[in-house]
């Protein structure tokens, strides 16, 4: 394994450990149940029968939003080794 594997590697495990704390929190579950009634108000007022377009639309903001969200977070790491290298505290 290279360095940028291990390093992608690592990211990948900060990341996941970060949702994992993050859905420990009331403001996912508030969020998460806010997710569930608009979902349900979706599928009354757009059946997914007679509208599949919409939710292949909705299914694909949904992934784009995750992964600008895993960018910023990788973007985020970057910037604080950077940061502390910066100032010293790391070589």
């Amino acid at each position: 394994m290279d360095k940028r594997q291990e390093w992608n590697g690592f990211m990948e495990n900060m990341f996941n450990n970060a949702l994992k704390e993050c859905q420990t929190t009331k403001e996912y579950e508030f969020l998460k149940e806010k997710q569930e009634q608009l979902d349900a108000r979706m599928s009354e007022a757009y059946p997914d029968d007679k509208h599949p377009l919409v939710y292949d639309f909705a299914f694909e903001i949904g992934l784009d939003a995750e992964r600008k969200t895993e960018i910023l977070y990788r973007q985020g790491i970057k910037d604080c080794v950077f940061l502390l290298k910066e100032l010293g505290v790391l070589a």
